[in-house]
């Protein structure tokens, strides 16, 4: 669940680096936005800590661990080559019977 982490903390990182760099430019922005920063840094430590929980609860009980991007590739691989054998039987099939008018 490391890629969840790492893509919110890019987020974030790239919003309040962008916010250091206007603001060295002498940008003025609203005060809304550097606490709305503060809000999505704690909002990315909290997401942070539960994932690390969660994993670590499954990890305690015994849980197989099954990475979720590999799990949605595996059940997307799956999907599309049933489909393909379901669409190559069809195929086959149609090609078996004889051809009436």
């Amino acid at each position: 669940m490391a890629v969840v982490f790492i893509l919110v903390n890019a987020f974030v990182h790239t919003v309040m680096y962008f916010y250091y760099f206007m603001s060295g430019l002498h940008f003025r922005f609203p005060a809304f936005v550097p606490l709305s920063i503060t809000i999505l840094q704690i909002t990315q430590m909290f997401i942070g800590i539960g994932t690390n929980l969660f994993w670590a609860y499954m990890f305690l009980n015994g849980r197989p661990y099954v990475p979720p991007l590999a799990f949605f590739l595996a059940l997307s691989q799956n999907t599309h080559t049933n489909s393909a054998i379901a669409n190559d039987s069809l195929l086959v099939g149609a090609l078996a019977r004889p051809l009436t008018c």
